[in-house]
């Protein structure tokens, strides 16, 4: 265990003695004992503290009672050094942040997609099979990407006397709007971003470090304790918003599994195709289309059974 996560689980340690209903003197003196011992500590408690703050934004009734209330030691142990080491800090401040009383939910189906005209003017766009909650506060406005992928394109904030920054909450961290057109992906167990224009800066919920600061033409990939180095994007990279999947050599595989997101049923691929390479800019109001361009332009043929059931074989393959 590297020496962050270490200070990050001895925090939530600390938080959970600290909050316990049988907390004592000495355990505040030891606990400040902890904190002015290294930097790394300082900064894995600030870090807990903002996790924690993320909970005062949920109604009382809805909060964990592990953080909205003392317990007893115990109790406060097991759950809060699980709720913040273990993941939960992500996913159980994602599943409060989610409430009701602080959202108003969107979504799109398979093959949908979706354009919205926020509050403040920014613009939103949703990609097929995605989900999110608006979080827009008086210190924020926010988004929590629950599923899918989303388009945003910021715009000044309107609130009189305000600068409230534009932030994009996943699982695994946030994403925060420099003035800016960005494109946030959730993949399960991490999530990326694709800067179109200006720059944003990235911050894995659990990291101690600096965010890192990604420029206009360059994606990320992060969860919630690191953030790989930037790379440049993909061509075509948000075409999606127009319709189009624009791709520039790219493997048949993934190339199958991005058409199957606009595409309800089956759609699969022989095996033997799995190093073929494809370019072109496909439609995806009509994957049908875009299966039948696919199969003029490459040594590919399309096996349907039904419209929900469809192959893409070789060529000479019987």
């Amino acid at each position: 265990m590297n020496k962050s996560s270490s200070s990050i689980e001895e925090a939530a340690f600390w938080y959970a003695c600290l909050q316990a209903e049988d907390a004592t003197e000495q355990d505040r003196r030891r606990w400040q004992g902890w904190l002015d011992a290294c930097p790394s500590n300082r900064q894995a408690w600030a870090r807990i503290q903002e996790v924690r703050s993320l909970f005062d934004k949920v109604p009382g009734r809805l909060a964990s009672p592990v953080l909205a209330q003392k317990t007893s030691r115990r109790a406060v142990l097991r759950s809060a050094v699980v709720l913040v080491c273990a993941g939960l800090a992500g996913a159980g401040t994602w599943r409060q942040l989610s409430s009701p009383e602080l959202h108003a939910g969107l979504r799109t189906g398979t093959g949908e997609r979706s354009r919205q005209v926020l509050a403040d003017g920014s613009l939103l766009y949703l990609n097929t099979g995605s989900a999110m909650d608006l979080a827009f506060g008086p210190s924020e406005r926010g988004i929590l990407l629950r599923a899918g992928e989303i388009l945003v394109e910021t715009r000044p904030d309107k609130l009189p006397g305000a600068a409230r920054p534009f932030v994009v909450h996943t699982p695994h961290g946030r994403v925060r709007a420099l003035g800016t057109r960005f494109v946030v992906r959730l993949h399960g167990d991490h999530s990326s971003v694709q800067v179109l224009q200006d720059a944003v800066e990235v911050r894995p919920l659990l990291s101690m470090a600096q965010p890192v600061r990604l420029s206009e033409g360059q994606e990320i990939v992060f969860d919630s304790h690191s953030a790989g180095a930037p790379h440049m994007q993909p061509a075509g990279a948000g075409d999606w918003r127009e319709g189009r999947l624009s791709v520039v050599n790219m493997p048949l595989p993934d190339f199958i599994a991005e058409l199957s997101r606009h595409r309800k049923g089956y759609l699969g691929f022989d095996s033997g195709l799995a190093r073929l390479r494809v370019s072109g800019v496909f439609p995806l109001d009509d994957t049908d289309e875009a299966l039948a361009m696919l199969a003029d332009a490459f040594p590919v043929r399309v096996r349907s059974f039904t419209r929900y059931y469809a192959t893409v074989l070789p060529a000479s393959k019987p």
